[in-house]
């Protein structure tokens, strides 16, 4: 971690922490001096500008509107079908990309051993241990980290590596599969794929190469760093669906279902769900 950013780390955190684990038997209301200290969930919630997820937290519902992961269209790790190609009870589980801990709460609900989740944006990161305190998520760890510096050496091993919504905000998603071979036994992909429309009719078609194989797809223009929805690069590489098929298994992970291909409302682009391992 960058010595500029833990200051801002250790003031937001500090603050947090007040809130988070107010005195036994102390009100969520308390007077400090001439000021009212909000310890209220409503408050904590409210520290922060925005929220990208919606939460439930006993019985109320907080955070923002546009991931709701009770949804069976949120996330692939609510879809019926996923449960029948992988048992996540008593797995390790490393997970590219938490945004602000959705998916990571469904994992330990899951019943996942340990969860080891990366997340690069400071704010979103933030954001996780805020959700890991108040749902008691003993299981999980967060790092502030790039996804593309997930490599065995700094992580070591796990069960299986969750990679929902992440590889289409890449411009080298291959990299990121050829780092996970070596370090997991199973993949749960979730992500955008080029089509005649996807991202849109115009984008221009680009390839990307690795061990000498070049794979197809199109060039996605990203929002830059103010946009939680995009990514960390300027551009990404949204393969085409055979040609992502054909990279998971040349990186290592031959045995690739598919789930599903689903289409939602909000959403235009063309979105594939699936399951790779390697044996």
């Amino acid at each position: 971690m960058s010595q500029e950013i833990r200051p801002t780390l250790a003031r937001i955190l500090n603050k947090l922490a007040r809130i988070l684990a107010p005195p036994a038997g102390q009100d969520p209301t308390v007077s400090n001096g001439d000021d009212n200290l909000d310890l209220s969930t409503q408050a904590i919630f409210d520290y922060f500008p925005s929220w990208e997820s919606r939460f439930d937290v006993d019985g109320s519902q907080f955070g923002g509107h546009f991931n709701d992961y009770t949804l069976v269209d949120t996330t692939i790790l609510n879809h019926p079908d996923l449960g029948g190609a992988l048992d996540l009870a008593g797995k390790t589980v490393l997970e590219l990309g938490a945004l602000e801990g959705g998916n990571t709460l469904l994992l330990a609900q899951k019943g996942a051993s340990r969860i080891v989740a990366v997340e690069a944006r400071v704010d979103s990161y933030v954001k996780c241990c805020v959700i890991k305190n108040l749902y008691q998520l003993g299981p999980a760890e967060f790092v502030l980290d790039d996804v593309r510096n997930v490599t065995l050496d700094r992580y070591g091993t796990f069960d299986v590596a969750l990679v929902a919504g992440i590889l289409y905000h890449l411009r080298d998603p291959e990299v990121v599969l050829a780092n996970l071979a070596p370090m997991v036994e199973t993949i749960i992909v979730s992500t955008h794929v080029a089509g005649e429309t996807s991202p849109s009719a115009h984008a221009p078609e680009i390839e990307v190469e690795m061990h000498g194989r070049k794979y197809r797809g199109k060039e996605y223009r990203e929002g830059g760093l103010g946009d939680p929805h995009s990514g960390l690069q300027s551009a990404s590489f949204w393969p085409y669906e055979a040609e992502l098929l054909d990279l998971i298994r040349d990186s290592g992970f031959g045995r690739v279902a598919v789930l599903d291909r689903p289409h939602r409302e909000r959403d235009p682009y063309e979105l594939v769900y699936l399951v790779a391992s390697q044996h």
